[in-house]
């Protein structure tokens, strides 16, 4: 599973079959093409041999056996300028410890709707990145 640069690729890590079917499904009907991935263990090598072609990862901060924290240093650390969104049901405690101003990322409150999830998408793959020290 590979993606070319500039195809409006975008990496899907929900380890919930249904809901990754629907966000999958959400997204290519918006245009994306969707790179599905069912945990954060099968991901590591994906991120590395994507590196540059991917716009966005939108990530399911609530997956079981995978800290979100390190999960998104793992992907920082493989691919540092993807831009990542991060859906959880306790947005202020993934964001204190996953997300940082040098490295910002994204985050949508679970549950959500679809129409929310692709507003959120394209939010993150389009607003500025604005770094702070």
């Amino acid at each position: 599973m590979s993606a070319e640069k500039g195809d409006n690729a975008v990496a899907l890590v929900i380890d919930e079959n249904h809901v990754r079917k629907v966000a999958s499904s959400t997204l290519k009907k918006a245009g994306f093409r969707v790179l599905a991935l069912s945990s954060a263990e099968a991901s590591s090598d994906f991120f590395r041999d994507n590196i540059g072609a991917l716009e966005l990862a939108v990530i399911d901060a609530d997956m079981e056996k995978a800290d979100p924290y390190e999960f998104v240093r793992m992907i920082r650390d493989v691919a540092p300028g993807l831009r990542v969104l991060l859906l959880s049901g306790d947005i202020e405690s993934t964001l204190v410890n996953a997300c940082s101003a040098q490295q910002p990322c994204w985050t949508m409150r679970k549950p959500y709707r679809r129409a929310q999830l692709l507003g959120h998408v394209m939010q993150a793959i389009n607003e500025p990145l604005v770094l702070r020290a």
